[in-house]
């Protein structure tokens, strides 16, 4: 579904029948394009259509913080822009170097939904 809006006005919603074909160089750069005003915390880096965010400390706690702090700065623009971000679909993972914490899950939170 989509709608544009120019000069404060705003066309009635329509319904996206055809698509881009898989694998096609054009949405990765209609993304970047749609996207390019999307917030970016220090620990954000953007992909070719994808959002990685990465924090970096010696204590689990503050990595959790830091990345639930950034998806949460990231909830009003997907709104204002009408994108749909799928908490449920959102995936976590540590690299360290510690094997006693080795089987530990990062517990990230987004939009009341907790990442394991």
């Amino acid at each position: 579904m989509f709608f544009v809006q120019l000069g404060g006005k705003k066309s009635r919603w329509r319904r996206l029948r055809n698509g881009l074909p898989q694998g096609s160089v054009l949405p990765p750069l209609l993304f970047n394009i749609y996207t390019n005003d999307q917030p970016r915390s220090v620990d954000t880096q953007r992909f070719i259509d994808d959002l990685g965010i990465s924090a970096q400390h010696t204590d689990f706690t503050v990595v959790e913080q830091r990345l639930s702090k950034a998806l949460d700065e990231l909830t009003p623009y997907y709104e204002e822009n009408y994108l749909c971000a799928n908490p449920f679909k959102t995936q976590v993972c540590a690299f360290h170097l510690r094997n006693r914490g080795a089987k530990r899950q990062l517990k990230v939170t987004w939009s009341g939904t907790t990442s394991h």
